[in-house]
């Protein structure tokens, strides 16, 4: 929706609100220039995968491992991947960054190079920025290493405020573009409150229920896998091996999974960017050094038999998906609803606690700024609350469609709206003249 509305000449968090930031709309408006439909998302997810596996590739070489080593390491790696990997999310465009700024991280904290080198500093505040305008809370990977290694900085006398200069100014370089973007259009503050300040609300206020066995799932697919990176770097710094990087892992590790227990088990998609923090801990892992061999195989199967688990889990999901249909059943209810709209192109339509992809089904534009799951979004925000109840009272909507479940405004909606038809799952109403 973000790419496809802005492509059709409307201002992010203007003319249409969500939280996500301002880099990930460059993103799908760049897809949706190439095309409407999921390929023009895909020819710019491609980039993106590439310099994601050769980063991963990188950082598996950094570990005295051999030709055979490196690539049963990789096979593992893009096992790893798959079960964390969501398509078209918001961590999946920051991996690339997050990636390749771990690798040199991880050369320096290794103790690989004697100096850090000014450039690796200016890509971490470009990644930095990247995470910050698509989603905040996928710079946590980056957390441990840039602390740990600002720490190494100082005690090695190795350039510390020079490398702080660099992490601002490649901070800088990717901010203000979109800044001065924004401040030309008159809304830069609507763009820092969704992208930061909602979005921090959205993040620690989402609903925290979900069955036993969607906990048990979540926790044995993605969740172990970080907890047993936390407990690789504490292997490693009870042996006083590795001790540097073994804090950074530590550190990404326990701030990302206290993220996801304190904001909502269900949206694992949080825990995506750990990916490179997993992979340079699967590099620190050294099995000769646990002398009891019952351990060590008991490490092997548990953590074989999570990796097929959770690859298991993934393809049950996408077959699950698929099966059901769900994008067909929702797409074929648009057009139905669609057809009983009189010149859609010339009439002010808003879809009310309906999904994004509603607009892209139905080809329209919404005529009011919160134009999607409205009860839920403005439930964290009075203000934005009461700029939406403007909104509906303004009757200048001249059709919505609505979800059948019930909204907080049907009872003024019902007064001044009849409904013309129903499907399955949404209803389409018309105002009363």
């Amino acid at each position: 929706m973000l790419g496809f509305l802005s492509a059709k000449g409307m201002v992010p968090y203007t003319d249409f609100f969500d939280h996500k930031g301002p880099f990930l709309v460059l993103v799908e408006y760049l897809g949706s220039i190439i095309s409407v439909k999921p390929i023009g998302n895909f020819i710019v997810q491609i980039p993106f995968a590439i310099f994601s596996f050769i980063g991963i590739y990188k950082i598996i070489s950094k570990f005295s491992l051999n030709r055979n080593g490196k690539i049963v390491c990789y096979v593992i790696s893009i096992m790893i991947f798959n079960i964390y990997y969501g398509s078209n999310m918001t961590e999946e465009y920051c991996m690339p960054f997050l990636i390749w700024s771990i690798y040199f991280a991880t050369e320096y904290l290794l103790g690989n190079v004697e100096r850090h080198k000014l450039s690796w500093s200016f890509l971490y505040g470009i990644t930095i920025m990247v995470c910050v305008l698509t989603r905040i809370t996928n710079v946590i990977p980056m957390a441990g290493f840039l602390l740990v290694g600002m720490i190494i900085l100082i005690k090695n006398k190795d350039r510390f405020l020079q490398n702080l200069l660099m992490i601002i100014l490649g901070m800088i370089v990717l901010v203000v573009p979109f800044g001065i973007f924004f401040a030309i259009k008159g809304n830069l503050w609507d763009m820092i409150y969704a992208t930061l300040i909602y979005n921090f609300k959205y993040a620690v206020n989402l609903e925290k229920s979900y069955e036993m066995s969607s906990l048990l799932k979540i926790v044995v697919r993605k969740i172990s896998l970080v907890v047993f990176a936390a407990v690789i770097g504490c292997i490693n710094l009870i042996n006083k091996k590795n001790i540097n990087i073994s804090l950074a892992i530590i550190i990404s590790s326990v701030l990302a999974i206290i993220l996801q227990v304190t904001s909502t088990m269900e949206f694992t998609q949080y825990l995506s960017v750990q990916v490179p923090v997993l992979i340079v801990a699967i590099g620190l892992i050294n099995l000769k050094e646990v002398k009891t061999k019952i351990i060590n195989y008991a490490i092997v199967v548990a953590s074989i038999g999570v990796l097929l688990l959770g690859n298991v889990l993934s393809v049950t999901d996408s077959i699950k998906v698929k099966n059901n249909d769900v994008s067909y059943v929702f797409e074929k209810e648009v057009q139905e609803i669609m057809n009983r709209v009189e010149n859609k192109d010339e009439s002010k339509i808003i879809a009310y606690n309906v999904g994004a992809y509603f607009y892209l089904a139905a080809d329209v534009k919404p005529c009011y700024k919160y134009c999607i799951l409205q009860d839920w979004q403005t439930a964290l925000d009075n203000d934005m609350l009461e700029e939406f109840m403007n909104q509906i009272e303004s009757l200048e909507a001249e059709y919505i469609v609505e979800s059948n479940n019930e909204g907080n405004m049907d009872s003024f909606i019902n007064e001044h709206y009849k409904e013309l038809c129903r499907t399955e799952n949404m209803k389409l109403l018309k105002r009363i003249d």
